[in-house]
């Protein structure tokens, strides 16, 4: 073992430790740290298996804002700190993890932790995830619990904008252009390609197969996760609603014409006859738009229901929507 000389400019001080956490988690710890001018420098190799990670809360609740009811955590980190700036590299397998938020903790994460917990559980209730962490210890704002806090909460969303956008290829797009902005709230609230349909009317352009049984098997992966399905009704529709209507009163007067057996006779005459009246501005409510929405929701629910054996409790509707922005496409849309 070698000895520590705190009052030197440089030291390298080798640590190995073997043994067990709580008596039962295999812990092996194996590197070396030192101090340069009195800066730490750190190569330290870390493994953990099987620590019950109810043993964490009293340090969770106040770093994460939760306590860890019921788990086990296996950990492989390389933390690397030079001239007192970190670099740790931690890789996480946690099993059948339970949280119940504290009220009370300072530091909070970004996500809920309890939505990103069901994203990314898979059948057997275990959990992968890289969590980098960095910072400068020098700096006096430094604080490792909000590091580790910023770090879990972007790890989270990245691991599961990954884990949807590959399980939805080639329908990932939506995923993958808010994985590049960084959109804080995009994977617990991640919105999937909408299904188009035709203006005026609950008939949609295509019913994907693929992206149906993607979909489906998405759901199977991940036991705790809804879709939600959300018809939305637009300026589009109004207009082919309206469109519609004049069509059907001028075949309406075509029909009165043919009909009429001294068409032609009332056609010579015209100059003693009263001019047509005009007929009534066509206005489409937003009751008849709404309904429009619905019944696409009630479609895209119903495919999943009866095509691909869905339970009904994994869908959930929304009210039905309105869009404004003439550029806005007549659809239903899927997401979390």
């Amino acid at each position: 073992r070698d000895s520590i000389d705190t009052a030197a400019k440089k030291m390298n001080t080798k640590v190995k430790i073997h043994g067990k956490l709580n008596r039962y988690a295999p812990l092996k710890v194996d590197g070396k740290f030192g101090l340069i001018n009195d800066l730490v420098d750190l190569d330290m190799k870390v493994s953990i298996k099987g620590l019950e990670l109810p043993l964490l809360s009293a340090y969770t609740k106040n770093t994460i804002g939760y306590f860890l009811t019921k788990g086990q955590l296996n950990l492989t980190t390389d933390a690397q700190i030079k001239r007192g700036k970190m670099d740790i590299k931690n890789e996480l397998l946690l099993s059948k993890v339970e949280v119940k938020p504290y009220k009370k903790a300072k530091n909070k994460l970004s996500v809920p932790l309890e939505s990103g917990l069901s994203m990314l559980k898979d059948k057997q209730g275990k959990i992968k995830l890289n969590l980098p962490i960095g910072g400068d210890i020098k700096d006096p704002k430094f604080d490792i619990g909000s590091v580790i806090n910023l770090a879990l909460g972007k790890a989270m969303r990245t691991a599961s904008l990954t884990y949807l956008a590959m399980a939805i290829q080639p329908y990932g797009a939506i995923l993958v252009a808010s994985q590049l902005i960084g959109n804080a709230a995009s994977a617990m609230n991640a919105k999937f390609e909408p299904i188009e349909f035709k203006a005026g009317s609950a008939e949609p352009v295509k019913l994907p197969d693929d992206y149906f049984q993607k979909l489906t098997k998405l759901l199977e992966e991940r036991p705790k996760v809804q879709l939600s399905i959300c018809g939305v009704a637009t300026a589009k529709d109004k207009t082919a609603l309206i469109r519609n209507q004049l069509a059907a009163r001028a075949e309406k007067e075509r029909i009165k014409l043919e009909n009429n057996k001294n068409a032609k006779k009332n056609n010579k005459n015209t100059e003693n006859k009263k001019p047509p009246k005009k007929w009534e501005k066509i206005i489409i409510s937003d009751d008849k738009l709404k309904d429009i929405a619905q019944a696409r929701t009630d479609l895209i629910k119903n495919t999943f229901l009866n095509q691909y054996k869905v339970e009904p409790d994994r869908l959930i509707g929304c009210l039905p929507l309105i869009e404004t922005d003439k550029t806005a496409k007549p659809r239903a849309d899927i997401g979390l």
